[in-house]
């Protein structure tokens, strides 16, 4: 039986003969950011701290953003991954997600025990600010069209999606549904739509409707998770199995998603399905991690 440990950043490969378990060799872990074409061709930029999280590329498309262990914020310029820099955030920060401009961070805290949704100036100036608290949690994009950001509540373990303006300081219902999860909301570039991921049919598929609200449509029908507007909106992107696909967006109302297609992009890191771990950048190619 072969078996594999991992210690932090470093893995111990074993191998259990006769009841007698062998070392065989201590291997280091490693990630990196990588720039990928939708054709496949990939660049690498450098490498990724191994706790990198959920990374977003700024709306100018220079830099990332990303937490990791111990609730660190940090920043990296694409043109120089390997000297990351900590932003002034609370303990505990995670989920993180840009403002419009790219000169503020939005992520969720919990100073005091209570989860609640913080933004931190990108820059490091400046000291950490609560815009909302319940019903709050992480946030999931900006939209500069409403002057707001989509973001997840929890309650129990049913999460379902809201909004906040931050133009007269709102929240509203987006998609609620009983008994199911609603996460990774994104918004349309141009603010006409809201797209997410529902597991209401038993497992996740993604699902778009007008914004704020309105006649819903299903985009998969065999499983999707973790929904990305391209930058034109003429395309939504997901993931599925660590699979990036595509389904092209015509029409105007209603849209129209064709069916989905498979990208020559896999293998990235993706911790699990709540938080998307790959992001689009604004030329149209993806940044993802790699180990």
């Amino acid at each position: 039986m072969i078996r594999r440990l991992i210690f932090g950043t470093a893995a111990l490969t074993s191998v259990a003969v006769a009841g007698t378990l062998i070392a065989l060799a201590m291997q280091t872990i490693t990630q990196d950011f990588v720039i990928v074409s939708r054709a496949g061709e990939r660049t690498v930029l450098g490498p990724a701290p191994i706790d990198a999280f959920a990374p977003r590329v700024s709306p100018d498309g220079r830099r990332i953003v990303f937490s990791g262990s111990g609730g660190t914020l940090r920043v990296v310029d694409i043109a120089r991954v390997a000297d990351p820099r900590r932003v002034a955030a609370l303990p505990d920060a995670n989920f993180v997600a840009w403002d419009g401009t790219g000169e503020r961070i939005f992520y969720i805290a919990a100073p005091d025990r209570n989860q609640a949704l913080f933004f931190t100036r990108a820059d490091g100036s400046g000291f950490p600010r609560r815009p909302l608290r319940d019903p709050a949690r992480a946030p999931d994009s900006y939209s500069v069209a409403h002057e707001g950001l989509s973001f997840i509540t929890l309650i129990g373990e049913n999460y379902d999606v809201w909004f906040y303006s931050e133009a007269d300081q709102t929240t509203i219902p987006i998609a609620v549904i009983p008994g199911s999860r609603q996460l990774s909301s994104q918004i349309s570039p141009d603010g006409r739509w809201v797209t997410y991921k529902s597991d209401e049919t038993g497992r996740f598929e993604i699902w778009a409707q007008p914004f704020p609200t309105g006649p819903r449509t299903r985009v998969t029908r065999d499983g999707g998770s973790n929904p990305r507007w391209s930058p034109d909106g003429r395309e939504l992107f997901f993931d599925n199995d660590r699979q990036i696909f595509s389904a092209a967006v015509t029409g105007t109302a209603p849209l129209t998603f064709a069916v989905p297609q498979a990208l020559p992009i896999t293998g990235f890191v993706q911790a699990g399905s709540l938080r998307r771990q790959w992001d689009v950048m604004p030329d149209g190619r993806f940044l993802i991690m790699v180990r």
